[in-house]
């Protein structure tokens, strides 16, 4: 399951196009040269969408947070994740 924690510390973390991934039934947050196209990994979003997408800040409130992972957690079902 997504949470606002997993997006706040997609929002905030300092590696080099952050993404958040669900591997082996864990969400992290791990830089996008490690993810690898057709690896086990599964992306469920990056920051760079969810600033484009949702205009979010460096400083997101807590709804917003929520808002967001809600958001992932459906995709994550979606992908059969």
């Amino acid at each position: 399951m997504v949470t606002a924690d997993d997006i706040r510390a997609l929002v905030h973390s300092d590696l080099d196009d952050p993404q958040l991934i669900l591997l082996r039934g864990e969400v992290q947050v791990v830089s996008g040269a490690d993810v690898i196209d057709g690896g086990s990994a599964l992306v469920i979003g990056t920051l760079a969408e969810i600033q484009q997408t949702h205009g979010l800040g460096t400083a997101p409130d807590q709804s917003q947070l929520q808002t967001i992972a809600a958001l992932f957690d459906t995709r994550v079902t979606e992908l059969g994740g």
